[in-house]
């Protein structure tokens, strides 16, 4: 069997490096660039680095075979800083976690409502020409019907009842078709 400080310069040694390719992966690999990818980064190379100086005090430090794991002594004091640390550093991370969510979440919404936007102008777009036909396709008869009133009007004393009779019921007629095209557009 191996002795207990082997194991635990081997285990940190191991777990170490692993932690350490970790953040490298995380900081150099990744194009990810969130505040809660670069916190886990750095999470994991605080890790990496305190198990690599703990196989260095277990190594090179003279360190009694009864303090090496889990007993009082200077080395159990900087394990317990690290748990600390740590569970401080995982609290922030989730923090931030939950804030590049949110941020994500709020880019996506704004997205949205800048499309939605664009839409409606194209519609507002649609309705404006829509109109403008509308308006053209009206505007000949009525002003046609307007002129020929204004006709009759400055010579209304030149028409008989029968013949003046004659003109409203033409006027009439007309105004019946333009009513009948309005209809049918709306």
């Amino acid at each position: 069997e191996l002795p207990q400080k082997f194991r635990v310069v081997a285990i940190s040694l191991f777990n170490g490096i692993a932690l350490l390719l970790v953040a490298y992966e995380i900081f150099y690999a990744s194009k990810d660039h969130k505040i809660s990818s670069r916190f886990t980064g750095y999470f994991f190379g605080f890790c990496g680095i305190f198990m690599l100086v703990r196989v260095f005090l277990y190594s090179f430090a003279n360190i009694p075979p009864d303090q090496v794991a889990f007993a009082p002594g200077p080395i159990q004091d900087v394990t317990y800083i690290f748990f600390f640390v740590t569970s401080v550093m995982v609290t922030f991370g989730f923090l931030h976690m939950v804030a590049d969510r949110f941020a994500s979440d709020l880019l996506t919404s704004e997205n949205n409502l800048q499309s939605a936007l664009k839409e409606v102008q194209n519609l507002n777009q649609t309705k404006d020409k829509f109109m403008s036909i509308i308006a053209h396709d009206l505007k000949g008869p009525i002003g046609g019907i307007h002129s020929y009133l204004n006709l009759i009007d400055e010579d209304i004393h030149k028409y008989t009842k029968e013949s003046l009779h004659k003109e409203v019921v033409m006027v009439k007629d007309t105004s019946s078709e333009v009513y009948k095209l309005l209809l049918n557009l709306l």
